[in-house]
C-alpha cells in the first residue's frame, strides 16, 4: 500500500471523508454515481423515530374509510393501509391466522379485522359494469296490461298435460309428442280465451325434474295444482305445494278425474290442508274446482277463475324498454339449430335484435310463437321461440335471462367484464379451497406425528405410510358424459347422478351438454385412461358416430324415457360396486365356564360352552358378543326379551373344538364343547360366541320406483 503522502492523485480523488449522518454508523464510501453502496445499519434511536412516524400516520387516518375489493392479499392490504407487509402479517399471527406468504388471498372477514386493528373503516368497492334485468313493473307505473303466466304443476300421471291440451283445443296434442306419453320437457304456450291472452307453462311431474318445477313456480303469476282425486296427494304434489308456498303466488287446485267412481275429493282436500295449502272454503286463499281434463268437465269454471285472478293481479309491463326473456328451455334442432323457448318479461323482441346471455352474445335470427308461426313483434307475457345461437358455443340455460342490448359494442364490453369477474372469482375460490386442503393435510400430518411419538413409532415413516393410505383410499370412479335433446333433460340426468349415494362410488359427470353425440365427445372419452360412458336422453346418434365409437371402444347408450335410463344406469353402477364381506351366523354358543391351561409354553383360556342354536365349525370366523355392564341397561334387557343390546367384544377364528376328550370339526345344537380361539380373549361368563361364515357379496343400490307420466 502507498503511504498517505505517496498515494496517487487518481486514487485519492475517488475517496471522500466519512459521512456523519445522524442515526447511521460512520462509513467511508467511494464517490461517484456508479460506486457500490454499503448497507447502513440503523440505530435504535432511528427505529424508534420511524415507529413514531408510522403511529402518527395511523392516528391521522383513524376512522377514515378504506376502499377495498372483495378479495385482497396481505401484500395488497399493506399497500392500501400504507404500512409494511410484515405489520399486516404480525396482526394475522396475533389473530391465530398464519398465511404461507403475503400473496395469499385473505377472507373478507379477516380483512375487516386487520383493517379495524389499524383503526380504519373497511368499505367494499365492487365495480359493476354488468347489465342486469329490470325490476318488475308496478300497476302505478301506467304501463300496458300483459298476459299472466300460469304454471300447471303436480304429481306424475295426474293429468297436467291432458288439461293443457284441453285448454289449447288444438289438434296437435302435446302429450302425443312426448316419448311414451311421458312429459319430459317444459313447454310454454299462449292461449286466447275470448279477448284475453293467457300464457301457460307445462312442467314434468317426474321426481328427476324437481328443478324445472321449482323454476315453473318462481316464473309464474298464477299456479294450477292438478291433483288426481282417485290417488290423492302424492310425493311430487307435496314438493309442488312447497315451491308454490315459497313463491307466494295465487293457487287454483284442479281436482282432476272427479268423474270417476273411485274419486275421493273430500279426502284429497283434507290432505291438501295437512300439507299447508289452505283452501278458500276453509277460510284460506286457494280456490278449488272439480274437473275432468279428458272429458272437458269443469274447464269453463277453471277459465273464469283464471281470468278473474288475472284481472285482480293487474299485471303490467313496459313495451318500450330493451326486451328481457325468461329462458324456459333450450334445444338443438338439426334443421333450425339451437333455439330457446321463453317468455318475454318486458320490452318487445324482434328479428335482428342483439342479445346477451352468460358470457356470449348473439343476434336473433327468427322469432316464432308457441304454434311455430313467425311473428314480427313479441310483446311482454308472450311465449316465444327464437334462434340465432352458435350450436358449438355457449347456450342460454333454463332459468337465466336473455337481454337485448342496443349495439354489439356494448354487448362485447359487458361480456368482457363478466368473463374477467367470473375468472377472478373462480381463481379466488380455487385458491381458498387449495389453502383449506393444504391446512387439512398439515393437520392430519401433525396428528399422525403425535400418534407415532406416543406409540414409540418412527414418525417420518409412519406419516409417509398414512399419507399413502389416504391417497389410495379413493372410491372407484365412474366417469359419465351426458347428452340430451333439451337443457331440462340434461339438468335432470346430471342432478339425479349427483344425488346418488356418494359413499360407495365416485360418479363424475365430466361433460353435460344439449345436442346429440359428436366426434368431439368421442375424442374426449378416448383420451381418458378410464373411458367414460356416454348417456343420451331423447337423442338420435348418427351412424358414423356409432361406427367411430365402436372403433375407439367408447360405449354410447341412449334412452327415450328418463326412468328407463335411471333403471339401466343403476344396474350399470351396481356392476362397478366393489364386493363386500358379509358375515352369516352359522351358530351361537353361550360361555358357561372357563378353563385356563398351558399350550405351547403359553397360557390360554378354553371357553366351556353349550351350543344354543345352529352349529360351531372349526376354522370358521368367530366373534364374542357381550351385553353392556350398565345395570340399568341390563335390567331393561331382562324385563324385555325382545331388546337386543349386545356389543362385539372380540373377533377371531375357531382354532380347536373339543367334545369331552375328543377333538371334533363341528358341534351341533344342545351339545357342550370347549372352544379355543386363535387369539387371547378375556372371556366372561354369559358371553355368546357366534360362529360366522364370511362371503363376498355384490352391493346394490336402493330399489328404483317406477313413475309413469300421463
Amino acid at each position: 500500500m502507498w503511504s498517505q503522502s505517496a498515494r496517487p492523485l487518481a486514487v485519492a480523488s475517488t475517496l471522500r471523508p466519512a459521512l456523519r449522518v445522524r442515526g447511521y454508523c460512520n462509513i467511508a464510501t467511494p464517490a461517484g454515481r456508479n460506486a457500490p453502496r454499503f448497507k447502513r445499519r440503523a440505530t435504535h434511536a432511528y427505529l424508534e423515530k420511524k415507529e413514531r412516524r408510522r403511529m402518527r400516520r395511523i392516528e391521522k387516518n383513524a376512522g377514515k374509510p378504506l376502499d377495498l375489493p372483495e378479495y385482497i392479499s396481505a401484500k395488497g392490504l399493506s399497500a392500501k393501509l400504507g404500512v409494511r407487509a410484515v405489520d399486516v402479517i404480525k396482526i394475522l399471527i396475533k389473530l391465530d391466522i398464519a398465511p404461507n406468504s403475503s400473496e395469499e388471498w385473505l377472507l373478507p372477514e379477516v380483512v375487516d379485522l386487520v383493517v379495524s386493528e389499524f383503526q380504519r373503516v373497511p368499505n367494499r368497492i365492487v365495480q359493476d359494469r354488468d347489465i342486469h334485468p329490470s325490476p318488475p313493473a308496478q300497476p302505478s307505473d301506467g304501463f300496458p296490461v300483459r298476459p299472466p303466466v300460469i304454471t300447471i304443476i303436480g304429481h306424475v300421471n295426474h293429468g297436467k298435460t291432458t288439461l293443457l291440451d284441453t285448454l289449447r283445443k288444438s289438434r296437435k296434442k302435446v302429450v302425443d309428442s312426448e316419448a311414451g306419453g311421458i312429459t319430459q320437457h317444459v313447454g310454454a304456450f299462449s292461449i286466447k280465451f275470448g279477448k284475453a291472452n293467457l300464457t301457460f307453462l307445462d312442467t314434468p311431474g317426474h321426481s328427476a325434474f324437481e328443478g324445472i318445477r321449482e323454476r315453473g313456480a318462481n316464473h309464474a303469476d298464477i299456479a294450477i295444482l292438478v291433483v288426481d282425486v282417485t290417488r290423492g296427494v302424492q310425493p311430487q304434489t307435496r314438493t309442488s305445494i312447497k315451491y308454490l308456498l315459497e313463491a307466494n303466488i295465487p293457487v287454483i287446485v284442479a281436482l282432476n278425474k272427479s268423474d270417476k267412481p273411485g274419486g275421493k275429493p273430500k279426502r284429497t282436500k283434507k290432505q291438501l290442508e295437512a300439507e299447508g295449502l289452505h283452501l278458500e272454503e276453509n277460510g284460506g286463499t286457494a280456490q278449488t274446482v272439480a274437473i275432468s281434463a279428458l272429458k272437458g268437465k269443469g274447464i269453463k269454471e277453471l277459465q273464469e277463475m283464471l281470468l278473474t285472478q288475472a284481472e285482480m293481479l293487474q299485471l303490467t309491463a313496459n313495451r318500450q324498454c330493451s326486451a328481457e326473456i325468461d329462458v324456459v328451455e333450450t334445444k338443438v334442432d338439426k334443421y333450425r339449430g339451437a333455439y330457446v323457448t321463453g317468455i318475454v318479461r318486458c320490452g318487445t323482441l324482434r328479428k335482428r335484435d342483439q342479445i346477451i346471455f352468460g358470457h356470449s352474445v348473439g343476434k336473433v335470427k327468427n322469432v316464432y310463437d308457441s304454434d311455430g308461426s313467425v311473428v314480427k313483434d313479441a310483446l311482454p307475457g308472450m311465449a316465444v321461440q327464437f334462434n340465432g345461437f352458435d350450436t358449438k358455443g355457449e347456450l342460454p340455460q333454463p332459468g337465466s335471462v336473455v337481454i337485448v342490448v342496443p349495439d354489439l359494442a356494448l354487448a362485447r364490453l359487458t361480456v368482457n367484464f363478466r368473463q374477467k369477474r367470473d375468472k377472478e372469482a373462480a381463481r379466488t375460490s380455487k385458491q381458498l379451497s387449495d389453502q383449506d386442503a393444504e391446512n387439512d393435510e398439515l393437520y392430519d400430518e401433525q396428528q399422525d406425528r403425535l400418534y407415532a411419538i406416543e406409540n414409540a413409532l418412527e414418525p417420518d415413516a409412519y406419516v409417509a405410510q398414512q399419507k399413502e393410505l389416504r391417497a389410495n383410499s379413493g372410491l372407484p370412479q365412474v366417469p359419465v358424459i351426458v347428452r340430451g335433446d333439451v337443457a331440462g333433460s340434461v339438468e335432470a340426468v346430471t342432478g339425479w347422478l349427483r344425488d346418488l349415494p356418494g359413499n360407495r362410488l365416485d360418479i363424475r359427470v365430466i361433460s353435460a351438454e344439449v345436442g346429440t353425440v359428436g366426434t368431439r365427445d368421442l375424442a374426449l372419452a378416448a383420451q381418458r385412461a378410464r373411458k367414460p360412458i356416454i348417456l343420451g336422453l331423447g337423442i338420435d346418434v348418427p351412424l358414423e358416430v356409432k361406427a367411430e365409437a365402436t372403433r375407439l371402444d367408447v360405449r354410447i347408450v341412449t334412452f327415450p324415457i328418463i326412468y328407463t335410463l335411471m333403471k339401466w344406469m343403476l344396474s350399470y353402477l351396481t356392476s362397478h360396486l366393489p364386493k363386500i364381506t358379509v358375515y352369516h351366523v352359522l351358530g351361537v354358543a353361550r360361555v358357561q365356564s372357563l378353563f385356563p391351561m398351558k399350550k405351547g409354553g403359553r397360557k390360554v383360556v378354553v371357553a366351556g360352552c353349550i351350543v344354543t342354536s345352529g352349529k360351531l365349525t372349526r376354522g370358521k370366523e368367530m366373534r364374542v358378543m357381550r351385553r353392556p355392564d350398565d345395570e340399568t341397561t341390563a335390567q331393561a334387557l331382562e324385563e324385555d326379551e325382545e331388546l337386543e343390546e349386545r356389543e362385539v367384544f372380540a373377533m377371531g377364528k375357531v382354532r380347536q373344538l373339543r367334545h369331552l376328550r375328543d377333538e371334533v370339526t363341528e358341534v351341533q345344537t344342545g351339545v357342550e364343547c370347549g372352544v379355543l380361539a386363535d387369539l387371547d380373549i378375556d372371556y366372561e361368563l354369559g358371553d355368546e360366541i357366534e360362529c360366522l361364515e364370511a362371503t363376498l357379496e355384490t352391493q346394490h343400490f336402493d330399489e328404483f320406483e317406477d313413475e309413469e307420466e300421463e
